[in-house]
């Protein structure tokens, strides 16, 4: 029965993190090109979404991790559940630009309180596999934007604006409120010192280890050159000659593949290295950067945006069973949100913040995909000082 249990809670976490990986990675995108006619705004305008969504999640991932130790788990859950769907009705009335920084804000927000405690969760039940079931969860985190791109550009195309945020609201309540329901909480027991000290811990046994500069780096840049693809592949595709249709089909695509390397690399890292798995594909991905410069054959495009797809879903999900065995699966939670900082603060500005800036001061593709392949480049170096006997099983 137990085991029937964590089984139905691994289900429940999934659907939980749906919404919130479908609104993060493909709402922006498939609005974009409404909410720069409306409003009258900029590529670079549009692209600080991104930046206000991971601005809340380095602010508030770390304080997650917190509140699930004083105030519980399935708590902080619901919590992140309710934001998720009620941040929609901020773009009910769409006057402002500042009203989509506002719910690029809150939906960033609710994703810390969902994939904290559900991370935390699933790793607990399941902690001799924890690279597949972390592949699961970030699988259907980054693979609901596939899924849910084409629905979205059909809602905003073929009924309305009002219709699509208000459908999306009631559905993501629904299926979120019945997710939280059978949700059941592990029983993790939280150390003592965690408990009073947490601060204490953080800095003197995550912030002075080595491991945890590495990774935040590695965040900060792979991220970057990650997240900046949910903005720039619709643009990208309409100029360079092809159909609106064609151009959301390589967001899609991204997403595809973001989404199921999550389940590949997560069941790789429960045999293989975490250093290789990581390495190959961040490589990879600066490679895929490079020659989108040079290839203009659509099956090309597709399998360059492909391979950048899949080392953004690689670093969401070789991360966390590589930090749980590197800081303990009770500081997860702690652990993980010091290391979305970078991915907050920082890879929002250097990633679609600059990009977006770029793209309106001189469209040099060129330019912006050499400079996303370095920074994919030196994550896959970076990950090689990882110190191998804190990561490898």
């Amino acid at each position: 029965m137990q085991n029937r249990d964590n089984y139905i809670t691994l289900i429940m976490s999934s659907i939980s993190i749906f919404w919130s990986g479908a609104f993060i990675f493909s709402l922006p995108g498939i609005m974009s090109s409404y909410w720069k006619e409306s409003l009258n705004v900029g590529n670079s305008q549009i692209g600080a979404t991104m930046f206000f969504i991971l601005s809340a999640v380095g602010i508030f991932m770390y304080i997650a991790g917190r509140m699930q130790i004083t105030f519980g788990i399935k708590r902080i859950l619901l919590l992140g559940i309710l934001l998720n769907s009620f941040s929609l009705l901020i773009l009910l009335k769409l006057t402002s630009i500042y009203l989509i920084y506002l719910w690029s804000f809150m939906v960033g927000l609710s994703c810390c309180f969902i994939y904290v405690p559900i991370m935390t969760t699933v790793q607990a039940l399941f902690p001799f596999r924890k690279g597949l079931v972390s592949g699961i969860v970030n699988f259907v985190f980054g693979f609901s934007a596939a899924i849910m791109s084409p629905i979205f550009s059909f809602m905003l195309y073929s009924f309305n604006y009002t219709y699509t945020i208000s459908a999306l609201f009631l559905l993501s309540f629904a299926t979120g409120v019945t997710a939280f329901i059978y949700f059941s909480e592990p029983n993790i027991q939280f150390s003592t010192s965690a408990n009073k000290n947490v601060k204490h811990y953080l800095i003197n046994h995550i912030i002075k280890s080595k491991n945890f500069w590495l990774i935040w780096l590695i965040w900060a840049f792979q991220g970057a050159a990650g997240i900046s693809m949910v903005t720039l592949t619709v643009p990208y595709g309409i100029e360079r000659g092809f159909t609106p249709l064609l151009a959301v089909g390589f967001l899609t695509a991204f997403n595809i593949s973001n989404g199921l390397s999550r389940i590949i690399s997560g069941s790789l890292s429960d045999m293989l290295s975490k250093k290789i798995i990581m390495s190959i594909s961040f490589l990879f991905a600066g490679i895929g950067y490079i020659l989108l410069n040079h290839y203009d054959n659509i099956s090309a495009i597709y399998l360059f945006i492909i391979l950048i797809g899949f080392s953004f879903g690689t670093l969401f999900t070789v991360s966390s069973p590589l930090i749980v065995e590197c800081f303990g699966i009770e500081h997860f939670g702690i652990a993980i949100g010091a290391i979305f900082t970078s991915y907050g603060f920082l890879s929002g500005l250097i990633g679609p913040a600059l990009t977006g800036y770029l793209l309106d001061n001189g469209r040099n593709w060129t330019l912006i995909f050499y400079y996303l392949s370095i920074l994919s480049i030196i994550s896959a170096i970076l990950i090689n000082f990882v110190k191998r006997e804190n990561i490898d099983k």
